[in-house]
């Protein structure tokens, strides 16, 4: 995680926290003009609406304009998780065991970098995924550190 990323994590949670909110993940993109996306979650569990996304932007817009950590232009950009919502923190994974993943490495496993599976355990340090392999379910052990993305399969 950057610094970047950490300093504006560490600044909005207390606040977001205060409104109901959790944070998902932060993400900030330098191309052109800088888009920062704070994607939040309801800490009830409730679907995130509209009206929670325009509350949870204005308590940003002021604490970044106070604050000032982003020196260039930047588009800020308040969403929710989604159905292939990311698994970005160990309690993530946790709270969706049992449920379909997509897990991204850095390094190739086995000659690949994609993983689809069944969340079947996680910890503080790692998570496990049984996968699919020909007739039988093989149990694969995934630390955090090796992950590049990860997210649920959205169900329909």
């Amino acid at each position: 995680m950057s610094t970047l990323v950490q300093r504006l994590e560490e600044l909005l949670a207390p606040p977001l926290k205060d409104l109901g909110f959790g944070i998902v993940r932060v993400h900030y993109v330098k191309i052109k003009r800088g888009r920062l996306q704070v994607m939040i979650e309801r800490l009830d569990d409730a679907v995130i609406s509209m009206e929670d996304c325009v509350s949870a932007s204005r308590e940003i817009s002021v604490i970044l304009d106070v604050a000032d950590p982003i020196e260039e232009s930047y588009t800020l950009e308040v969403t929710s998780p989604g159905l292939d919502r990311p698994l970005t923190r160990p309690e993530h994974f946790s709270r969706f065991q049992g449920e379909e993943v997509d897990i991204h490495t850095f390094a190739p496993r086995q000659g690949r970098r994609k993983f689809q599976g069944l969340l079947k355990a996680s910890d503080a340090t790692s998570c496990t995924l049984s996968i699919k392999e020909g007739d039988a379910s093989v149990d694969h052990v995934f630390l955090y550190t090796e992950i590049t993305k990860a997210n649920l399969v959205p169900q329909y």
